[in-house]
């Protein structure tokens, strides 16, 4: 089959929808299928039978990347004949559309229901533009299937754009087994811990994204300022940041201050990384509660 994947960024670096789109590219290919991708930028894996197309996107604005790149990759779409047409990102030229993180209209109105100003929230142009990108592929007509991959992504779809059952997918996300296993725990543990200078006996906990903001990192800033105040130590358990560097700087000095936990209790790596960790930090990024710390079931210390 001849088919299309489209995403703005495909990377085998990254996870996400990128490393997604990446991988099935890589395995697709694999199976005999031609596959092309269209993408703004790429790391280019050598694999016969895999083609790329660059979609121009303006990236200066936030606004005009949004608009760009799925009129821009419509264009480009329609110069193919395609058998399959599967859309990872924002694209309304479309057969397949895999919804990975629930729809937007979900996320604006929990935002706006914690927000002093709600109003500003649902009206500012960016999000509006989104809406309407959003509907366009939910209710358009052009896309045939969706996948999710998640109870919470399925009810989505039928809650807020009234989805039929029968045109919607649920395919969990699989594991890199070669990758993610009890081996290589054991390989790297004490490499990994010495490296970033945790004992064997403390706690470390880790924070993996590439967008720390979305992921709620300021949510578990705000946790440990509020184990600070409770009076819990920090000689016990450390906290690693990997993937991007925080941002905000000055929340992550406030909570230093408030006595959350000292400098030297805090490690941050932008190259390293740790297969497993004690503890869990599941993202939480609205105003009503902190993220909860919860024991991994699969971790140990």
């Amino acid at each position: 089959m001849k088919i299309a994947l489209v995403i703005k960024d495909f990377s085998g670096r990254r996870g996400g929808g990128e490393g997604y789109a990446f991988r099935l590219a890589l395995e697709l290919a694999r199976l005999g299928h031609e596959i092309h991708v269209y993408a703004n930028s790429w790391d280019k894996p050598e694999e016969e039978g895999l083609f790329y197309h660059r979609v121009p996107m303006v990236r200066r604005s936030s606004m005009l990347k949004l608009i760009s790149f799925p009129r821009n990759a419509g264009r480009l779409l329609k110069e193919g004949r395609f058998d399959v047409i599967n859309g990872l990102t924002q694209v309304l030229e479309q057969d397949v559309f895999r919804l990975g993180g629930g729809v937007a209209k979900h996320w604006l109105d929990v935002r706006a229901r914690f927000s002093p100003f709600p109003f500003l929230i649902r009206m500012r142009p960016l999000n509006l533009i989104n809406l309407f990108i959003e509907r366009r592929i939910f209710t358009g007509g052009r896309c045939r299937r969706f996948i999710v991959n998640s109870k919470l992504c399925r009810g989505h779809l039928k809650k807020y754009y009234g989805v039929p059952g029968d045109r919607i997918d649920l395919v969990y996300n699989g594991v890199d087994t070669e990758r993610f296993n009890p081996e290589v725990v054991r390989r790297h543990r004490a490499e990994m811990r010495a490296a970033l200078g945790v004992k064997d006996d403390e706690m470390l906990v880790l924070t993996a994204s590439s967008n720390p903001k979305r992921k709620g990192l300021g949510s578990i800033i705000a946790a440990l300022a509020a184990l600070g105040r409770r009076g819990e130590k920090s000689s016990s358990w450390q906290w690693g940041v990997t993937g991007s560097p925080p941002s905000g700087g000055g929340r992550r000095r406030s909570a230093l201050e408030r006595g959350s936990f000292s400098r030297d209790g805090l490690v941050e790596s932008s190259a390293a990384t740790v297969p497993r960790t004690s503890l869990s930090c599941p993202p939480c990024t609205t105003r009503s509660r902190t993220s909860a710390w919860r024991p991994s079931r699969r971790a140990s210390r």
